[in-house]
């Protein structure tokens, strides 16, 4: 990773300024019409970055891990979000393999027909910081399940609870000797506790979930004028009439 974190953080939120409005499969679509792949993806993102800072790690094997998962929302927001849920954890490198190969298949195609730039997407083994990214996928859906009961969707509780049920649970099977073991029980810890939101990872969240709240608007108006000339060149309803500004 690069020396200057900063740099990574600013170029993160350009890519998300850059895909909030483009059209993105929604989360649970037949109850949701607001957020979106990207919009999970990113919040991963901040707290994968919040957790990687936190130890001090830095190491291009990061780097490459965040740039292959950025570069999987080009294909989801065109496709859909094509990943799924692997309950049978001895499954799921087998999965990583074929979900990398399909997305790699995808970009030589899109490759084949540019000229001069190219999307340089890598097969990244299922490592310690993928595997982070997945757990932390959970966590994304978890909270933006949680920001729409707030807002009053009744309708999502059912899949809160179920997402919730189902972190909890990841607690029975997690490995000590896992690399981010201790992130990990911490983060579920603080959900069972209903301490999440108020932990220094619910502040971060909050601040990614707020950006989709910004209304963006330009206080430039224009004014037309109502006076209007008769003129044979334009006919509406048999009058014939053109309008000056």
């Amino acid at each position: 990773m690069n020396d200057d974190i900063e740099d990574i953080i600013e170029d993160l939120f350009k890519i998300y300024l850059s895909s909030i409005d483009s059209y993105n499969s929604k989360i649970y679509q037949v109850v949701n019409d607001k957020y979106t792949v990207i919009d999970k993806s990113m919040i991963t993102i901040y707290l994968f970055i919040k957790i990687i800072e936190d130890r001090n790690e830095k190491n291009e094997q990061i780097t490459n891990t965040l740039s292959n998962y950025l570069l999987k929302q080009i294909i989801y927001s065109e496709t859909g979000n094509i990943s799924f849920k692997v309950d049978d954890n001895s499954k799921k490198e087998i999965y990583h393999e074929i979900l990398e190969k399909l997305i790699l298949e995808k970009f030589q195609y899109k490759n084949r027909i540019m000229r001069e730039l190219k999307y340089n997407y890598k097969i990244i083994g299922l490592d310690q910081y993928s595997e982070l990214l997945m757990f932390l996928e959970d966590i994304a859906e978890l909270v933006i399940f949680n920001k729409m009961i707030l807002k009053g969707n009744t309708e999502i509780e059912i899949f809160y609870n179920s997402k919730k049920s189902e972190i909890i649970n990841q607690l029975k099977i997690l490995n000590t000797n896992e690399y981010f073991y201790k992130e990990k029980k911490n983060i579920i810890d603080l959900i069972i506790n209903d301490k999440f939101n108020e932990s220094q990872y619910g502040n971060l969240v909050n601040v990614a979930l707020n950006l989709k709240d910004v209304y963006r608007y330009s206080q430039i108006t224009t004014r037309i004028s109502r006076k209007c000339t008769f003129s044979p060149i334009y006919s509406y309803n048999n009058e014939l009439t053109t309008c000056r500004i």
